[in-house]
């Protein structure tokens, strides 16, 4: 099985990354039953367990010619930061977070490495026309995989965000006691 003609394989450019809304606390509220049919979709087309939904937001400016990669430090921290393009194996990596473009199609704006997801074909397109029914363009993402953990996610510096478990934010007592 192939990629969807509903992915758009070509880079976001920063002027668009730029666009996007620059912190996810000032993201609109998504009504519930907005929620519930994304919901809906999702478990229709079996993918409830494979695929997740998010606010769609940034956190830094991205230079020209850079992409944001995310990169595994182990012991669950992950660490997205700015890469030039020129650092990137094309072959390495996969779209980790994607906005429904003005072309109707979804396109990543974060990158992770591993293989190309393959999205079935049907869910990208009720989805996408979802998104445009309700006007949600500049307001959720498509992410490639569910991340079942509770995580906290912090900027640092100017073009980079680590996420982790929040056991880590715990002082040295209460994680020495953890038992998770």
């Amino acid at each position: 099985m192939g990629q969807s003609s509903l992915i758009d394989p070509e880079v976001l450019s920063s002027s668009d990354f730029n666009r996007l809304i620059s912190h996810i606390h000032d993201q609109t509220e998504i009504p519930e039953d907005v929620l519930q049919s994304l919901a809906t979709i999702y478990r229709a087309h079996s993918v409830d367990d494979k695929y997740g939904c998010q606010l769609l937001h940034r956190h830094y400016d991205m230079p020209e010619n850079c992409i944001p990669l995310t990169t595994e430090s182990g012991n669950d921290v992950s660490v997205t930061k700015v890469t030039p393009l020129g650092k990137v194996n094309y072959d390495s990596i996969r779209g980790q977070l994607y906005l429904l473009n003005n072309h109707g199609k979804f396109q990543a704006y974060e990158y992770e490495h591993g293989p190309p997801v393959k999205f079935p074909h049907a869910f990208l397109q009720e989805l996408a026309a979802f998104i445009e029914e309700k006007g949600l363009h500049d307001k959720i993402c498509l992410t490639s995989s569910i991340d079942e953990k509770v995580r906290t996610e912090i900027q640092l510096g100017s073009q980079a965000t680590v996420t982790f478990p929040p056991k880590y934010l715990n002082s040295p007592e209460e994680s020495h006691n953890d038992s998770s």
